[in-house]
């Protein structure tokens, strides 16, 4: 009888365990690509940013020669 409750026992906490684990590595691998997706959004914003200043200083610079 003890032998059942302790087999039980282990069995139980194995399962659980695993579970916890699953779910885990299931949030970690979301929150990586999360953060990602967030890095890739931003550098892409970031070279477009860059790109409209420039042009904003072309345009500036070609208003003040003219004048």
């Amino acid at each position: 009888m003890m032998r059942i409750r302790l087999v039980s026992f282990v069995v139980g906490f194995t399962v659980t365990g695993s579970a916890f684990f699953v779910a885990w590595k299931d949030m970690w691998g979301d929150r990586y690509s999360l953060s990602a997706e967030t890095a890739r959004q931003f550098g892409a914003l970031e070279s477009r940013i860059s790109e409209l200043e420039s042009l904003l200083r072309q345009n500036a610079d070609s208003i003040q020669d003219e004048v």
